[in-house]
């Protein structure tokens, strides 16, 4: 998780890239843009090869996609080599791994699936706050594309120490027999009205949060004049709220229901959007503000698959998850097409009233489906 999580460390290198190619800065979110597509939509594949051929071999599959990406980003010379190197064999590689974790741990813990699965995402929101460090420590020493050498080794290394712990449990009571042994199909899923209305609410917190996760370093340099060192720190910091928004999540999602954790997220992005509308001119008004978009960030990455969990069983977790998180790529799509089209005040009206009208659809459709499981 650590590893694939390096993505929320995009904005670290976003300038160093454009300097070094010569883009725009709406050309240079784009390798990010097709990185999250290709990572979203390759859940499904992580499911369907979990299924087929185990954990073990779907790890080594991603593993070695993740490596050859970062290895191969260090010899790009043009925006088209580093979408395919970065943004398409890296976006499935990660998109494979993601899944397996995911699996393994809804079987480790019975009990407490959602705050399980909640301190393991973790990992992938702590990501950034690790490798925004490194990269900055390697783009000003080395450079932007032997950085990307150098850290492609490192992920090598650590896959493979990783490698030889990815098992699965053995059951041990009849209990957990019947749990794991039920569940719905993928087909049946996607007629179920609760699978709409979690897809729904996922699309839009993630083009709310990563459309403002792609362009956090770049806003405090622009606005707040901070150089890549203390943007980099300001990076670090909205990891650990990403971090922790996802256990956090989890136990909320556990305890209260899909119900109660989606209206808690919808009223924060709410909080953000409205300081962003009257107050983004403030340092630490838009410093708030990016802390509850990344701190929800982490809560969907909770919200998501607990909810998918307790809504389809665990049978075919891996394959339904993998469904519902296409949600990731189709959010990060639209909300970064919108900053495409428009600007940073427009996309803040974007969250101020969109959180709004979630927050009104959440409360009708609680009334009618009785969420709260």
């Amino acid at each position: 998780m650590l590893v694939g999580g390096t993505v929320y460390s995009y904005s670290i290198f976003k300038k160093p890239l454009e300097e070094y190619l010569n883009l725009s800065s709406s050309q240079s979110v784009t390798p990010f843009q097709i990185f999250l597509l290709f990572f979203a939509f390759s859940m499904p594949l992580s499911g369907y090869l979990i299924e087929k051929i185990g954990v073990k071999k779907t790890y080594l599959i991603a593993s070695l996609m993740i490596t050859f990406s970062w290895i191969c980003s260090s010899f790009i010379n043009s925006l088209t080599c580093f979408v395919f190197t970065y943004g398409i064999i890296g976006g499935i590689g990660t998109g494979i791994l993601y899944g397996v974790p995911l699996k393994i741990v809804s079987l480790w813990f019975y009990d407490v699936k959602g705050l399980a699965t909640g301190i393991t995402v973790a990992g992938f929101g702590l990501s950034s706050f690790i490798t925004a460090q490194i990269f900055k420590l390697l783009i000003i020493k080395y450079g932007i594309l032997t950085a990307f050498f150098y850290f492609g080794i490192i992920v090598f290394f650590i896959l493979f120490i990783c490698y030889f712990n990815v098992q699965i449990p053995q059951v041990s009571t009849n209990k957990e027999k019947e749990s794991y042994h039920t569940g719905y199909e993928t087909s049946d899923v996607l007629r179920d009205k609760r699978f709409y209305i979690l897809y729904s609410f996922f699309v839009i917190s993630c083009s709310f949060s990563l459309t403002a996760a792609s362009f956090t370093a770049s806003y405090f340099i622009e606005f707040f004049k901070f150089d890549i060192s203390k943007s980099s720190y300001i990076l670090s910091f909205m990891a650990i709220l990403n971090t922790l928004g996802r256990p956090i999540f989890g136990y909320i999602t556990d305890r209260f229901g899909f119900y109660f954790s989606s209206l808690v997220s919808f009223v924060m992005y709410f909080i953000a959007g409205f300081i962003f509308v009257f107050s983004y001119n403030s340092l630490h008004a838009a410093t708030v503000a990016f802390i509850l978009l990344w701190f929800n960030l982490g809560a969907w990455l909770a919200i998501a698959p607990v909810s998918t969990m307790r809504f389809f069983g665990l049978l075919h977790y891996s394959k339904n998850y993998g469904i519902v998180y296409t949600a990731y790529g189709i959010g990060a799509f639209i909300g970064m097409n919108f900053m495409h089209f428009s600007n940073y005040n427009l996309f803040f009206y974007y969250i101020f009233y969109g959180s709004i009208v979630m927050i009104i659809i959440d409360l009708i459709n609680y009334k009618k489906l009785n969420y709260n499981f």
